[in-house]
């Protein structure tokens, strides 16, 4: 086996699959995609695979060949060159670096721009700080931990973003949104 090295920054690794099983002669691994967009992944040039979603024991792999399907990928790993090597890996969690995948950009803006920014509305209220981005039913939500303590989750799509200053990003959301966030945790729906 070809792989010694280890990512120790936890905070910089993405989720991006789960082995299912090994196939063909030579040793390749088929995995099943927890990523949103998944030809994010296609210019992967190393992975990190981990036992039982374990990010202290991430060991990095080189990739000689990698395939990406509508939810699967199919890659083969630098060292690895039987069913039977490969087959050890199944079941393991696959993680690559945030930095080595593009950023997701919608209106012109990347995320990488945004996350841990100040939030503020189109008035100049401060609504909170930028913390995550989930992907969810088709669009992804910009999740804002609020000058309340309170998590919002504000839709990220065309137009959202109106502009950057000084490091304070500027939303524009449907209004009532902030009210609909706190009724919310009032009612304690998760």
């Amino acid at each position: 086996m070809s792989s010694t090295s280890f990512w120790h920054n936890q905070l910089d690794l993405v989720l991006i699959a789960k082995t299912i099983s090994s196939f063909g002669l030579k040793g390749d691994m088929k995995a099943y995609g927890v990523i949103d967009q998944m030809g994010r992944c296609a210019e992967l040039k190393k992975i990190g695979l981990s036992p039982k979603d374990d990010q202290n024991e991430v060991r990095v792999f080189s990739l000689t060949s990698l395939r990406i399907g509508d939810t699967h990928l199919y890659f083969k790993l630098a060292g690895i060159n039987s069913i039977e090597e490969m087959g050890q890996f199944s079941g393991f969690s696959v993680y690559c670096r945030k930095t080595d995948l593009p950023d997701i950009v919608v209106g012109g803006f990347g995320y990488r721009q945004l996350e841990n920014a100040l939030a503020s509305d189109l008035s100049g209220q401060e609504i909170g700080k930028i913390v995550d981005l989930v992907y969810n039913s088709g669009q992804y939500l910009l999740i804002v931990n609020g000058i309340d303590n309170q998590e919002v989750m504000i839709p990220w799509l065309e137009g959202t973003v109106l502009k950057i200053e000084e490091g304070v990003i500027f939303l524009d959301f449907p209004e009532g949104l902030l009210e609909l966030n706190k009724l919310k945790k009032k009612v304690n729906l998760k």
